[in-house]
């Protein structure tokens, strides 16, 4: 039964993932999707559901060419008795892995800002002597970096975080007057 169910789960992953990313395709090119079910458990849910936890899916980004993932996606897959496949019943979770990166620095020199204050959904960091501050683990979606230095007018900037990714910001603090 355990190889049945890990044969159906690596059947229907890629499904699975096609509903969470949409139908992508670049140039009229399928977007090819690995999916890493290694670490992923699943257990069948009386009478007709089949519970898959911590699924992976890579992928190339075609108009970057960056390598994108989606880790911890949980889903709730259900019988069809029609096509004799489990189909999507629902995506129950997934987890990202974010860290931004952002480097401060003056508009008048270039030169890092070191002991910079940047916060970002209410954790706050103080840059290293490259002016760079990181916040690991943030939540998917849109956010406000806020950066300020003594003797410089502090900063504001809109950023949107994807999910599994490192994202770079660049903040230019201008010298007080």
């Amino acid at each position: 039964m355990k190889h049945i169910i890990k044969k159906i789960t690596s059947a229907v992953a890629l499904s699975a993932f096609s509903l969470l990313m949409g139908s992508f395709a670049f140039a009229g090119e399928p977007l090819k999707i690995d999916v890493d079910m290694i670490n992923a458990t699943c257990k069948m849910m009386p009478p007709d559901m089949l519970q898959c936890q911590g699924i992976k899916a890579m992928w190339t980004d075609p108009a970057t060419q960056a390598a994108q993932s989606l880790s911890s996606v949980d889903v709730m897959f259900q019988w069809d008795p029609l096509t004799y496949n489990f189909k999507i019943k629902e995506v129950l979770g997934v987890q990202c892995n974010n860290t931004v990166r952002v480097q401060v620095v003056s508009v008048v020199s270039g030169e890092p800002l070191a002991n910079a204050t940047v916060s970002l959904r209410g954790q706050s960091v103080t840059t290293d002597e490259d002016g760079i501050a990181r916040f690991i683990g943030v939540k998917t979606g849109s956010a406000t970096i806020n950066s300020a230095k003594d003797g410089f007018e502090a900063d504001s900037l809109d950023i949107t975080v994807a999910c599994d990714a490192l994202k770079h910001v660049a903040v230019r603090l201008m010298p007080k007057s």
